[in-house]
């Protein structure tokens, strides 16, 4: 696989995802779609801007250079740094989450989503995975149920 298709297969692929899921989200009622909606906007945009950086472009570096910026001492980018399995191991978590939540809803998933993904993929101490699980699954139901007063997502197993 060239370069440029190494750099610009992962923001694609995600961006067609973020598509399906934008367009999925605008099949529920009015009410249920906001949260959905807002999501996917976001995913797009944010893909949007991930392939433009990916592009190997002077904008595209612009692009990454304004989101990114420089760190001190980074190297130059080295395609073999990022061999294929990480890139598909890093892909394989966001495409995981979305039918977990379909089936489980979210407020099952996101303790142990975060909880995995900090101790797993961050390779960081169990202490730390469950306290990131705890606030995360907090601050979802409390801005979500409690403050803007919106069903979250129960999943097909559990709804009512």
């Amino acid at each position: 696989m060239s370069g440029s298709m190494f750099r610009l297969a992962p923001p694609l692929f995600i961006l067609v995802f973020g598509i399906i899921f934008l367009t999925w989200s605008y099949s529920y009622d009015e009410s249920a779609q906001q949260v959905p909606v807002l999501v996917g906007w976001s995913l797009v945009v944010l893909c949007v801007l991930d392939v433009i950086a990916s592009s190997g472009t002077k904008i595209g570096d612009g692009v990454k250079a304004f989101f990114t910026g420089t760190i001190v001492g980074e190297g130059s980018f080295d395609l073999s740094s990022q061999p294929l399995p990480k890139v598909l191991v890093a892909m394989a978590w966001p495409i995981a989450f979305v039918p977990c939540v379909y089936f489980f809803g979210f407020v099952l998933v996101i303790p142990f989503y975060v909880f995995l993904f900090v101790t797993l993929q961050g390779k960081n101490p169990v202490k730390t995975g469950a306290i990131a699980a705890v606030i995360a699954t907090a601050f979802t139901w409390i801005v979500f149920e409690l403050l803007m007063n919106y069903d979250v997502y129960q999943g097909i197993i559990f709804a009512e």
